[in-house]
């Protein structure tokens, strides 16, 4: 095959590195602005948002990035942006081949992040207890529901070690939950 004939083959290899790119930008808010985050993957730290709201760009990778949010007056803020598959990446099971495949993979172009996250900063003090319950109930409630509809996306996109996902997926959502509730008695009431 000569060299001419090549080239279309090799441009074909990686369909999410062509089409989407190994990197992307993420813009973080905060409720209310002004807050300083950073971005770790796998524990390495990735970027800085000096002041939300902020854009940043990230490499694609499979490992979901934690943002931790920090503002004087307000508790910190963690939240987890997950890694998910990128389908542009299908193009390559339809007949562009395992180099493809390889390609995007060795390149993280096979998963990407959501591309907006908003947090919601909760005030270090509470007028009273029953507000400050409400407060941490509502973010509990919310917490759980935006996980089910995020366990049901990873229970249907999950090609490999499936349990050990979910029960990874459980687990982290447990440990959120006692975070909140922890952070819920440590929050001042005014006296």
């Amino acid at each position: 095959m000569t060299r001419a004939a090549l080239l279309p083959v090799l441009l074909l290899a990686g369909c999410a590195t062509m089409f989407s790119g190994t990197s992307q930008k993420l813009t973080v808010t905060t409720v209310p602005p002004g807050a300083g985050c950073t971005l770790l993957r796998d524990g390495f730290p990735i970027g800085t948002i000096i002041a939300t709201p902020g854009t940043l760009e990230v490499g694609k990778g499979s490992g979901h990035l934690k943002i931790t949010c920090a503002k004087a007056g307000y508790l910190d803020a963690v939240v987890t942006a997950v890694s998910h598959y990128n389908t542009s990446t299908l193009w390559n099971g339809a007949g562009f081949g395992i180099i493809g495949l390889g390609v995007d993979a060795g390149t993280g172009a096979m998963y990407h992040y959501v591309p907006e996250v908003t947090i919601q900063m909760i005030a270090e003090e509470f007028d009273s207890e029953a507000s400050r319950d409400a407060t941490f109930y509502g973010i509990a409630r919310i917490t759980e529901v935006e996980a089910k509809g995020a366990r049901e996306t990873l229970s249907r996109s999950c090609r490999s070690d499936c349990e050990e996902s979910l029960r990874s997926f459980d687990a982290s959502l447990a440990q959120r939950l006692a975070d909140l509730d922890r952070k819920r008695l440590a929050a001042k009431v005014k006296k």
